[in-house]
């Protein structure tokens, strides 16, 4: 697989499409290559750890990749850590420093890495959050 494919993952960045365009996308489901690109992208290490980041259970994500879709909720999951991912690139410049920062014990968030908390609603926006505060230079 070319890395030119997993850049195209952001290109429209999730943020760019409307919110009719992200809603459809999702219910539609995405296709399984989002996954490859998106373990390229986190440089993770194989499938499982992806799918704890994700929050998909392994025997799932073998039928997805038969049926190469995923459901509605797995695709939510996988667009909202590309969200993350693309605003940690934009705030920290490289694709390496958001990979780095993301994989990073951070104090404000308990020392957690943020790479983990991406599986639920709340900790992605724990670690969103962090990343305005970063790039606003707001802390609290």
């Amino acid at each position: 697989m070319k890395i030119l494919e997993c850049e195209s993952l952001l290109k429209p960045k999730p943020h760019d499409l409307s919110l009719k365009k992200q809603l459809k996308k999702i219910c539609d489901g995405i296709p399984f290559r989002y996954f490859e690109n998106l373990k390229i992208l986190l440089k993770t290490q194989n499938d499982h750890e992806l799918c704890t980041i994700i929050g998909i259970n392994p025997r799932t994500l073998s039928r997805r990749k038969l049926a190469n879709r995923f459901g509605k909720g797995e695709s939510d999951r996988i667009l909202r850590v590309l969200k993350i991912f693309d605003l940690a690139v934009q705030i920290l410049e490289t694709k390496d420093n958001a990979v780095n920062w993301l994989k990073a014990p951070q104090f404000a968030l308990d020392n957690l890495l943020p790479i983990e908390l991406l599986n639920t609603e709340l900790g992605s926006h724990e670690v969103e959050d962090l990343l305005y505060q970063i790039k606003y230079a707001v802390f609290s």
